[in-house]
């Protein structure tokens, strides 16, 4: 029977316990609702709007009438991006962004699939930010409130 060094023990428990390296105006939360089925991801790719940065393209579904659930988005990477292992952290990056800021910033109605690029592999993922938050800019993506005024509540992302 094999011993359990107890040092180890202590490590697995202090990463369980960690917190996020990136904090967006205090916002940690839970991961959005993520899209899984083939046709989804078909059904939003063919609406055909679709914003390329350099390490991600976000394809944005069509408007959902009366709905008033969040956002739910999807993650993919081709084997273009690299094996296995490099494909996993583009997704993880991705879903990181959506969680951090994409989530909070986009209005409800919409489906959103990232895709992942190989250039992510280069970007730090402060970059990876700084694309999300210029395609929320950028594109008006911005959620707005019952008077018609824009969702500001993300000013500064710490490190």
């Amino acid at each position: 029977m094999r011993q359990t060094d107890p040092k180890n023990i202590l490590l697995k428990a202090d990463r369980i316990n960690r917190r996020p390296a990136f904090v967006v105006d205090g916002k940690g939360g839970k991961l959005p609702k993520t899209i899984k089925k083939r046709r989804d991801f078909l059904k939003i790719a063919s609406s055909g709007k679709r914003f390329v940065t350099t390490g991600f393209i976000l394809q944005i579904g069509e408007i959902r009438e009366n709905n008033t659930k969040p956002p739910a988005f999807g993650y993919t990477t081709s084997k273009k991006v690299g094996n296995a292992v490099e494909r996993n952290r583009v997704r993880r990056q991705l879903r990181e962004i959506a969680r951090l800021i994409l989530a909070h910033k986009i209005g409800v109605g919409r489906d959103f699939v990232l895709v992942g690029r190989r250039a992510a592999l280069n970007i730090p993922f402060a970059g990876l930010l700084r694309d999300a938050l210029w395609v929320v800019k950028k594109w008006n993506l911005e959620e707005k409130n019952e008077l018609g005024v824009k969702n500001n509540n993300i000013t500064n992302i710490s490190i």
